[in-house]
């Protein structure tokens, strides 16, 4: 397969659980970094997001907003114990 074929192509590829997280922590990160909207970075950054987010469904969508809530309060809780 040539690199023109390659670039067309739509890859489907399986994330555990784990990887979705961080991959979505990154994204996060990034978008923080670069809160440009113009920015490359920024927009890659969302077009991934939009793209795997399109990939799920909307009770996926749902657990996954649930558990960053509690990993947000469990970390706010922590910070105020200190």
């Amino acid at each position: 397969m040539n690199l023109a074929e390659l670039e067309k192509k739509d890859f489907n590829i399986k994330f555990s659980f784990q990887n979705l997280t961080t991959t979505f922590l990154f994204l996060q990160k990034i978008l923080e970094i670069y809160p440009d909207e113009n920015s490359p970075s920024h927009k890659s950054s969302i077009e991934l997001f939009d793209s795997i987010m399109e990939q799920l469904s909307c009770e996926e969508t749902k657990d996954l907003q649930n558990y960053f809530n509690a990993m947000h309060l469990e970390q706010s809780l922590e910070e105020e114990e200190e």
